[in-house]
C-alpha cells in the first residue's frame, strides 16, 4: 500500500510539473508571436521606405556613379594613353564565367563544385542512414509526419550538394524535436513539453537576432534619420535628391568638356 501511495504522490508531482510547463509554453509562445509580429511589421515598414529611397535617391545615385566612372576612364586614358575598354567583350567574358579560353588554355570556373569518389560514397552512406530514421513513411499523419516531410526535403537538398555536415545537422534537429519522442504516457509528454519550450526559446532568439541585424543595417539607419527629420518638418530624402541632381549636372558638364575639349 505504501508503494502505491508513493506512486500516486509521484504522479501528482509530475502532473503538477507538466501543468506548469504547459503554462510556460503558452507564455513563451505569446512572446514568440509578439516578436514575430514585430519582425513582420519592421520588414514591411523598411520595405516601403526602401522602395521610396530607391525611387527618389538610389536611381539618381546610380546615374551619378555611371558618370563618375566615365570621367575616371577618360582621366586614366589620358594618363596611360591606353585605348578605351571594350565593354561588350569584357561583358561577354564575364558571362562566360565557367570556361574562358586564354592563349589556348581553358580556365575552369573555381565556383563549379567537384566531388571525389570518396565524397560521393560517404554522402550516400550518410544520406541512407539518416533517411532511414527520418523518412515520413515512419510516421502517421500529424506533427511528426509534417516535420519528417520538411526534414526529408532538406536532406535531399543537402545530399544534392554532398553537404554531409548539413545532413548530420538535420538528424540532430530530428533527435532534439518534440516529435521524435515516442509514447503516450505522462513521462513522454513531459519530455515533449520540455523540448517545445526549447524550440520556442530558440525561435524567439532567432527573431531577436534578425531584428538586431535589420536595425544595424544602413537602410534602417537612414530610415530612422528620415523619420526624425520628418517629425522636425524636414525631408532629408528630398534634400539628398537635390544634392545628387546638382552633382549629376556637374558631372555631365565636366564629361562633355573632357570628351570634346
Amino acid at each position: 500500500m505504501r508503494g502505491g501511495n508513493i506512486f500516486i504522490g509521484w504522479m501528482k508531482t509530475v502532473e503538477v510539473e507538466l501543468a506548469e510547463l504547459k503554462a510556460e509554453v503558452e507564455r513563451l509562445f505569446g512572446i514568440f508571436k509578439e516578436k514575430e509580429s514585430g519582425l513582420a511589421e519592421l520588414n514591411r515598414t523598411l520595405e516601403q521606405f526602401q522602395l521610396r529611397y530607391v525611387h527618389e535617391v538610389a536611381q539618381k545615385q546610380v546615374e551619378l556613379d555611371r558618370l563618375n566612372a566615365q570621367l575616371e576612364e577618360i582621366r586614366a586614358r589620358k594618363i596611360t594613353n591606353r585605348p578605351p575598354v571594350d565593354k561588350k567583350s569584357a561583358g561577354n567574358a564575364e558571362k562566360r564565367g565557367s570556361s574562358v579560353v586564354d592563349d589556348g588554355v581553358i580556365i575552369i570556373d573555381a565556383r563549379r563544385a567537384t566531388y571525389s569518389v570518396h565524397d560521393i560514397k560517404e554522402a550516400k552512406r550518410v544520406y541512407r542512414k539518416i533517411a532511414a530514421i527520418i523518412h515520413p513513411d515512419k510516421a502517421k499523419e500529424g506533427a511528426a509526419h509534417e516535420l519528417r516531410t520538411k526534414l526529408m526535403a532538406q536532406l535531399n537538398e543537402a545530399y544534392g550538394k554532398k553537404d554531409i555536415l548539413k545532413m548530420k545537422s538535420i538528424l540532430e534537429e530530428w533527435y532534439e524535436s518534440p516529435e521524435s519522442v515516442a509514447g503516450d504516457d505522462i513521462t513522454a509528454e513531459l519530455e515533449r513539453t520540455h523540448r517545445v519550450i526549447v524550440r520556442i526559446k530558440r525561435g524567439t532568439l532567432n527573431i531577436e537576432t534578425e531584428i538586431a541585424k535589420i536595425k544595424a543595417s544602413d537602410m534602417y539607419l537612414i530610415m530612422v534619420k528620415a523619420d526624425e527629420a520628418e517629425r522636425a518638418g524636414r525631408d532629408i530624402l528630398a534634400k539628398m535628391t537635390v544634392e545628387i541632381d546638382a552633382k549629376i549636372e556637374t558631372a555631365r558638364s565636366t564629361l562633355f568638356m573632357r570628351m570634346y575639349a
